[in-house]
Parts: C-alpha cells; structure tokens; sequence
C-alpha cells in the first residue's frame, strides 16, 4: 500500500492532490520563529524540503498542513537535528508537524564539592529565579560557572543568600548549543544534588520541593525579641512604642513595605526605612503614600538591621490596634490590622471622590483593555459617546517600537493589502506622534500590554517592531529579522533599565503633544478564569504563562509611575472580573465579561472629573 508521508534526504513527502500549505500553531500570545519551507508538488505528492529545521536556530514550533488524511500516520525524524526530533502526525485527519525535544542524554554525576554535566554539545548552566513556587518561568538568573568541570555546591548557595528576596524560588537551568546555533534549554534534576548535599543547604535555610523540582527560602518568621508596645497617632504621624524582651536591645530599623500584587507577594515593592530612636519609632503618615498605591493594597511592618534579613513586628497581646481609618494621602486611607501571623500590616483603601460627567477628545494607545469601552453595542458602553470622543487609536505597539527607526519598505508593502494595514504602518513607519498630534486628543490612555506581553523583532536594517498577531501569520517576516527577542523576559532588571531607557525617548516626545498630567495609565491584567458557556467559573490552562506576564506588566506600571508620577492612573488590575466566552471578538484571556468595561467608563469620568476640578 501507498504510504501517505514519507521521508528521505531532508524531504518530507505528503500526499496530496493538491500543493501542501502550511500555517503555525502558536500558543496564544506566544509566537515562534516564523521559518519559511520550500513546498514542490511532484505528482500525487508534496514535497517539503525541512533542510531549515536543521540549520536556522530552531527552538519549540508547531505547523499545520493543509493535507488531510483519512487514515492515521506517524513517522518520527531523529537524524535531522542534533537536539530535536521531528514528529510528523495525524490527529482528526490533520496533518501536523513539530519539533520535539530529544530525549535527555546529558551525564549529571556528583563530585565532593558540586556536580558536573557532561553533554555532546557545548553546555551552559544558570541559576534562575523563578516567577514562583511551580513556575515554569523566571524572571532573574546568574550564571555557573564551573571550576575544573565542576559547579560547587557553595557558589550556588552563595548566588542564592546574595540574592535573596522573601520567598524566592531558585531552578538549575542548562542550555545545550549545537555547531547548528540549534539550542535547548532543560532544567536540572536537583533531587539528587539537594539530598547529597542537604546539610549545607539547610545551614543556608534553603530547602528543595520535589514535586516542583524548586530551591526555595521560608518566609520570614515574627520577630521574637520586639514587639510593639503601644501605638498612638499625633499631628499626622504614626507612632510605635518598640519593646524588647533582652536586657541591651540592639535597636534596629522599621520597615514598611508593600506587598507585591502578581507572582511572589512577598517579592516586596516600595520599601521604605525608619530609625528607632529611644525605643521609638515615629513615621508620617504621608511619607507611606506612593502614586502606586491602589485599592486593597497591603503594607507589611518588619524590624532588622536590614531588610533583606528582617523579620515580622509583631504587638505586645495587651495592645489594641485602632479600628479606623486614617488619611494618608488626598487619593487613600489606610488602616493596622492583625494580619493571619500575628504580625501587623496596613491595609489601604482609595478615597472616593464623586465624579462629575464632562465631554473630552480621548486617544488610545495600547490594545483591547483600554480601547473596547470606546465601543457603544450593549457589551460594552453603549452611551460613551455623551462623555467622550475617541479620536485616535494605535493597537500593539511597544514603546521600544514607537520611538526605533523606520522599518524597510519592503516589509511594509507585503501588509498593504492587510485589514490592519493602518496599525501596521504607525507600529513600522513609527508615524504615531505625528497622528497623535493630528488628532488633537486631550488625553491619551496607554495600556503596557504590547511591553509586557509581546516579543519585539530586531530587524536587520536596524530597526525594532511588535511581534503581535496583526503581523504573524507572514512567513516572510523571518527574511527580515535579525532576533526574534525570545529571551526578552528572562533577566528581569537588564530589561527593565533598557525599558527605562526607551520610556524617557518616548515620554520626552510624548509631553510635546500631550501634558504629562493628561495621560492616563491602564493598569489592565490578563484573566486567570473565565465564564464558560454555561455560565461557570474556569481556569485558563495557560495559568503560568498569564501570571509570569501579569508580574511584567506590574513593575513595567510601577516603573512607569515612579518616573512620572503626576499621570494619572486607571486601575482595573483590582477588580474581579472575569474573561467571557461570549464575548464578541473572541474567546480570550485579554477579553473580559461585560460589566468591566462599564466599571473602565465609570472609573474613567471620575479620572476627568479630578483633572479639571
């Protein structure tokens, strides 16, 4: 019998009648190389040359072909390339092809002072701090390097205490590099390292869960020798009464820090430091405001010689934590609370302000979160047009993008017959400050999804532009790209300096057309559940992939307000709402249900409302 798929000489054979097609199967938000294959049509066959798979830096891809076949078929192609196998399948008489990882051959073997791997290819190995505990992702990482082949047990332990933020969560991560630039990333096994070596390990208070393979430091503990003694307020001022249960009490200092609202909450922002003096602690009350404070935010009280040691202050059983809430700031209250350890923490709250309604000239920049409540079907908010005029729109665009230089005219021709060929042209032509300032907008909402989401493709002109799904689905876009940006996320503070960078260009131009205290930050966030068509409550698989994105777009918001703090805010990241699968353009963890839209306009007329009163 004829078989169906075929392989020989880095030509894969499908049978067809017609010439094979082909499209990639990304996982949403997640868009790999885009490699273009050679299809030839030799009788009934198609023949597709897979020689790129082997020399073109390939990592994890999934293509559909346009063949169906009746009947199952599977080969796999182990001699292609060094570090994947390619499989070739049929499910539900579609023929698909991936690249998968071979299996693990390299050689972890245990010395006196660390382990060693041994790998055909050149090998590489980093310690990596993970967004958090079960994580796939990580947002921070240090380099091994080995002495005599080995990677000592001490260094790691060492990287890990330099490093320490409260509760983080540390993955052995290895890069194997073909003579092909093909390369895999594996993480290592550490059950057999950490039980080799569990006395030094727990000496540094590191311990090891296997079920998640993580290296982790506990939470701090309630400080047993302080405790707060009494707590007044006067002229505006906190004031702590500090005891101590040792005869010389070395004092030390007051930390209030805020937690953390994506990935590791104790992965603690905006930290601020105050002096004991005489047993006292006395903090104003508006020194603990920040512009990224927001509803139901949580300020925990510690005490140490420095934060990265210090430990949970807790009150003396005879104090009373007073129940009301005190001014902070004209936008929040806040309010002491016992927290579930005993320790005490702060809880704020917004000051709510009645809105007035009042007409003005509104441009977007940034995606569906902030545009769709401009939309007037019942979904969204059918009478925005009384309150606003939307006037411009720009949809995926990162910052990096808008302020790089002009994309080769060639790339932009082959969209010109695009349906989103205008969004594509100001993200590749870089016109968006020209069309702000042509609109005549009064405001400007911006929205960091594409930033914190999106990879951005360095062209080989120079050039950088968004990789979103407007332009993806091009299989030429790969002859123009130098970098595809993969590793984007993966060391956290080099990217937030470079972004910081960018961010001051774009803002020094921005303010040229638009006051500063006329752009409005949407603090939006990807939905980690959904309403299923009959009205439960889901969870998106992707769970992981959402959080570790949602912990970019908070310190992109919160580096944005730091440098430009007379902006004004929109805060939907501390609602509870929910993605829709009735939703109009499409199920998506970016697509909430209908009553978050209206929640943006209501927020949105208060925002205006304060800017011109």
């Amino acid at each position: 019998m004829l078989k169906r798929i075929k392989y020989k000489s880095n030509i894969l054979k499908v049978r067809s009648n017609e010439k094979v097609h082909y499209s990639y199967v990304d996982m949403i938000g997640r868009f790999s190389n885009r490699i273009n294959l050679s299809i030839n049509q030799v009788g009934r066959f198609s023949e597709i040359d897979l020689t790129p798979l082997k020399t073109q830096q390939i990592k994890p891809i999934k293509l559909k072909l346009s063949a169906r076949l009746k009947k199952p078929a599977s080969i796999l192609i182990r001699n292609l390339n060094n570090l994947y196998d390619i499989k070739v399948y049929t499910e539900d008489k579609q023929v698909y092809l991936e690249t998968v990882a071979k299996p693990d051959d390299s050689l972890r073997t245990i010395q006196d002072k660390g382990f060693s791997i041994g790998s055909d290819y050149k090998v590489d190995a980093k310690l990596c701090l993970m967004l958090e505990k079960g994580s796939q992702f990580y947002t921070d990482y240090v380099d091994l390097s080995p002495i005599n082949g080995v990677f000592e047990i001490d260094d790691v332990l060492k990287i890990i205490r330099k490093h320490n933020s409260v509760n983080s969560v540390w993955k052995v991560f290895i890069t194997l590099k073909d003579n092909c630039d093909n390369t895999i990333e594996k993480t290592v096994d550490l059950s057999t390292v950490y039980s080799e070596f569990k006395e030094h390990f727990l000496k540094n208070n590191i311990h090891y869960n296997q079920r998640t393979n993580d290296l982790y430091i506990d939470v701090p503990t309630n400080d047993e020798e302080f405790k707060i003694g009494d707590i007044s307020f006067e002229n505006e001022r906190l004031n702590l009464l500090i005891q101590s249960n040792i005869k010389s009490p070395n004092y030390k200092s007051v930390f209030i820090a805020r937690r953390n609202r994506q990935g590791n909450i104790f992965e603690y922002q905006d930290v601020k430091k105050y002096e004991i003096k005489n047993q006292k602690c006395s903090i104003p009350l508006e020194s603990l405001s920040s512009a990224q404070f927001y509803n139901d935010d949580n300020l925990d009280v510690l005490i140490g010689d420095r934060f990265e040691s210090a430990h949970y202050l807790t009150s003396a059983a005879k104090v009373k934590v007073p129940k009301n809430y005190l001014r902070i700031s004209n936008d929040f209250i806040g309010k002491l609370y016992k927290n579930g350890r005993g320790s005490i923490s702060i809880y704020i709250k917004q000051n709510v302000i009645n809105p007035d309604e009042s007409g003005v000239k509104i441009a977007v920049l940034g995606t569906c979160f902030s545009r769709n409540a401009f939309n007037s079907s019942d979904y969204f908010n059918p009478d925005y047009k009384k309150y606003f005029n939307c006037v411009y729109t720009q949809f995926h665009s990162s910052i990096k993008s808008l302020i790089s230089p002009v994309a080769p005219k060639k790339l932009i021709e082959q969209y010109k017959d695009d349906r989103e060929f205008k969004h594509i042209n100001t993200d590749m032509n870089k016109t968006f400050f020209k069309e702000l300032r042509d609109s005549k907008a009064e405001y400007l909402i911006i929205d960091l999804y594409p930033d914190a989401m999106l990879q951005e493709l360095e062209l080989n002109n120079g050039s950088t532009i968004t990789y979103s799904y407007l332009i993806k689905e091009n299989l030429v876009l790969g002859d123009f790209v130098s970098n595809w940006g993969h590793e984007k996320f993966n060391k956290i503070d080099r990217f937030l300096g470079e972004w910081e960078s960018n961010l001051e260009i774009f803002i020094r131009e921005l303010v040229k057309i638009i006051p500063e205290d006329h752009i409005i930050l949407d603090r939006g966030r990807l939905a980690e559940r959904f309403y299923t068509q009959s009205d439960k409550l889901g969870r998106f698989g992707t769970i992981d992939f959402i959080r570790r994105n949602n912990y970019i777009w908070e310190k992109l918001d919160n580096l944005f307000l730091e440098k430009y703090p007379k902006i004004k805010v929109l805060n939907m990241s501390n609602t509870h709402y929910n993605a829709d699968r009735n939703y109009p353009f499409g199920f998506s963890f970016s697509h909430y249900e209908s009553g978050y839209y209206k929640e943006f306009l209501n927020r949105l007329v208060k925002i205006i409302y304060l800017d011109e009163n």
